[in-house]
């Protein structure tokens, strides 16, 4: 097929497994069909997992394990997050601050989280799983473009403020026993 396109081109791909390693080639061809530029990026999709150590609810401080080992990193947009419920600091009401853009976020726990905040959280798909109650305050709810319910559910907060279950034309999937 062909794609034609001026000036940059952004693109969102969606549906890749975490902790993986994708490559994608790009080749520019000029109007005589002769290929100019090729290039071939890897990208690796890599999983945060929640572990506060000190009490901190903030989705940006170091309360992440990149691939859920080594030392407390910071969340980075475009990761993987997820909530196994396994962390052992007690609290699980979650401090979104500013815009945070991750790929999944994935919450698989038999315990509750809230998720409130001044930020805003965006994901091309978030998943609950666990017999857990996961809590949106409506104010941190960006564009999370896919929700799906496996187990447990979802409440959305304030009804009042910014956001939407399945925004921009997005899908939410509720599966037999979630809601």
């Amino acid at each position: 097929g062909t794609f034609t396109q001026a000036g940059p081109l952004n693109a969102t791909v969606t549906g890749l497994s975490p902790n993986t390693t994708w490559y994608f080639r790009f080749r520019a061809d000029n109007d005589n069909g002769k290929s100019v530029t090729t290039k071939t990026e890897a990208y690796e999709l890599k999983t945060a997992v929640w572990r506060p150590t000190d009490g901190t609810a903030t989705w940006g401080s170091l309360a992440w394990l990149l691939n859920g080992a080594g030392s407390p990193v910071a969340f980075e947009d475009g990761w993987s997050a997820l909530f196994d419920g396994q962390e052992t600091a007690s609290p699980t009401s979650v401090k979104v601050e500013g815009p945070v853009k991750a790929s999944i976020v994935t919450v698989n726990a038999t315990r509750d989280y809230l998720f409130d905040g001044d930020g805003s959280l965006s994901a091309a798909k978030l998943v609950k799983k666990g017999t857990g109650t996961l809590t949106l305050e409506s104010s941190v709810l960006g564009a999370t473009r896919d929700i799906e319910i496996q187990q447990g559910q979802i409440k959305v907060g304030d009804h009042a403020k910014r956001g939407a279950l399945g925004a921009d034309g997005g899908t939410v999937t509720i599966k037999p026993g979630a809601s």
